[in-house]
């Protein structure tokens, strides 16, 4: 799709999208016989400026600036808003504190995203992804890709690290004189180890996410992203395997 054409956005330096995704998810972990729900509502408030163009691609700053979650599970509740300064200064979040307004910059070159600083960079380096990070190209489209856009038009493409496999297709399934509608599929595999609360436990998940993405035609950038997700995989610490399944929905508002 991409190979040998000449590459650049329709949007100029300065642009600035503001991003809010709502995600609910739905856990269920089996542990010694019993099964546990756990409930996740996030809220994530999101500021990208576009701070370079060339002809290759593009440059993104972004930070977080709010923070929603609200976690139900045995009965019991809990919450936390980063505009709420009780919930900020509560030692419990004190990590999710420290992401509030740290910038990082995000590296659009020949549809090849990287992430070259901050602590997006530093939270991603630990699973091999801060040089092949395919999700943070969604937000504009190449004006060579929306000069190829019609009704039917496939491709996909793929990521692959030693713990993740991630392969995208893509379908466009709407097309008007200001719109574009876009199905995808990504199908993830994941096999990788972690620190939780000192203990290092191993990941093993599969499964898929369905999206509607819907851009504007004329600048190519994205208004929203409707996303359903499955996965199932175990969690494994100090021997004991914890077998996860997972639903969610998330929408991504562009502003």
């Amino acid at each position: 799709m991409f190979i040998g054409q000449s590459q650049s956005i329709k949007v100029t330096t300065g642009k600035k999208m503001n991003v809010v995704t709502e995600m609910k998810t739905n856990m269920t972990m089996s542990a010694m016989g019993q099964d546990v729900d756990v409930d996740l509502t996030n809220t994530l408030t999101n500021e990208y400026e576009v701070t370079a163009v060339t002809d290759k691609g593009y440059s993104l700053r972004t930070k977080v600036t709010r923070m929603q979650m609200s976690n139900k599970a045995m009965g019991m509740e809990k919450g936390f808003d980063s505009n709420n300064e009780t919930d900020r200064n509560d030692p419990m979040w004190a990590e999710v504190v420290k992401l509030l307004n740290k910038p990082s910059d995000i590296v659009i070159d020949d549809h090849m995203a990287s992430v070259t600083s901050g602590e997006i960079m530093n939270s991603m380096s630990q699973f091999g992804l801060k040089d092949n990070a395919p999700e943070l190209m969604k937000f504009i489209l190449y004006k060579s890709d929306l000069d190829q856009m019609k009704m039917g038009y496939r491709w996909t493409d793929s990521m692959h690290t030693k713990d993740y496999n991630i392969t995208n297709e893509f379908v466009v399934t709407g097309l008007s004189a200001t719109e574009i509608e876009l199905s995808v599929k990504t199908s993830v595999m994941i096999n990788t180890s972690m620190q939780q609360n000192g203990m290092e436990a191993t990941v093993a998940f599969h499964g898929d996410t369905n999206s509607k993405r819907y851009y504007d035609r004329i600048s190519g950038t994205l208004i929203r992203e409707d996303s359903n997700t499955k996965m199932e995989g175990s969690t494994e610490v100090m021997g004991q395997k914890i077998p996860m399944k997972m639903t969610g929905s998330a929408t991504l508002t562009v502003k």
